[in-house]
């Protein structure tokens, strides 16, 4: 997915392949099953790490908000976190 953060939560459930969520600071490996919580404002982003379909769930209220692209800044600082730089995944 874009990686984006949105003013609702997310409740994400994985129902095919292998992944990981970043949301905020950290990473999960997810994989079938597991259950993923978004809380407003994280940013987020889903990403397939096999070569199976990555399929999931994301329920969130009916009352939402549009994605919202992360800023320059913003970017230019996971570019440079330890962890998130190799996992983030954008067009530029």
């Amino acid at each position: 997915t874009s990686l984006e953060r949105h003013e609702h939560i997310h409740s994400v459930i994985c129902v095919r392949g292998r992944g990981y969520a970043i949301v905020g600071d950290e990473v999960h490996d997810v994989e079938e099953f597991d259950h993923i919580y978004v809380p407003a404002n994280a940013r987020h982003q889903f990403v397939n790490r096999g070569d199976e379909a990555f399929g999931f769930l994301c329920i969130v209220d009916t009352d939402r908000d549009r994605p919202q692209a992360l800023g320059p800044d913003e970017l230019a600082g996971l570019r440079a976190h330890p962890v998130l730089a190799s996992k983030i995944r954008t067009a530029s």
